[in-house]
């Protein structure tokens, strides 16, 4: 009996299409970023660890990409790595392989999403925000691009549960990022934003 191990990111073979492909005969394992002990981890490989407070904070502002932390980088060849990680999972694995047309449109939805980190929101909400843009977009586009967002593991997405009626809410869900520097590689980074990044990686965490 022979055992075969993927890895990678390729967009021609999702994890949807690999339960097809390989029905009854794979196990799949989603692997995440570096968690904090694992940063520590890759950082005492080429560094001293010193106050853990302040690892957390450079952990907090750079991420868990384990490409960013194979060695000392700044913090902007920091974000021009994560950067390219986020370009070519939005134009390969999205963009081309869905064939969407007006990229401008999802990459709105991408910000919007990103800027909304750890707050409950909805499709409406953001077709509502971009009508105040002067964009249109139906909810069900919105959705449409949330989802593949998700499959892309761009996104995790948090539902919310009602304890009375136990059943998951549809609407004004909570979106987490797969990292945290990806807010930071596209908007820079901002102090304001920690509480948020912190929420995020608790959410990984658990």
């Amino acid at each position: 009996m022979w055992t075969y191990m993927l890895t990678g990111s390729n967009s021609r073979m999702m994890s949807s299409e690999i339960s097809t492909c390989l029905t009854g005969r794979y196990i799949a394992f989603r692997i995440f970023p570096l968690s904090f002990s694992e940063y520590l981890m890759f950082k005492e490989t080429y560094d001293t660890v010193g106050d853990p407070r302040t690892a957390l904070a450079a952990y907090v502002r750079l991420g868990g990409f384990p490409a960013t932390h194979l060695r000392k980088y700044t913090q902007d060849e920091v974000y021009t790595i994560v950067r390219d990680i986020y370009n070519a999972t939005i134009f390969s694995d999205i963009v081309k392989r869905n064939q969407i047309r007006k990229i401008d449109q999802l990459e709105r939805v991408v910000k919007y999403a990103f800027q909304n980190v750890g707050r409950t929101f909805s499709a409406k909400s953001i077709s509502d925000y971009l009508k105040s843009e002067r964009r249109t977009l139906d909810n069900e586009t919105v959705y449409s691009y949330l989802e593949k967002l998700e499959k892309a593991y761009l996104l995790h997405r948090c539902s919310r549960y009602d304890l009375q009626r136990k059943e998951i809410l549809k609407t004004q869900e909570k979106f987490y990022l797969a990292d945290q520097a990806l807010r930071y590689s596209v908007f820079g980074y901002n102090e304001d934003s920690v509480a948020a990044s912190l929420e995020n990686i608790v959410y990984l965490e658990l």
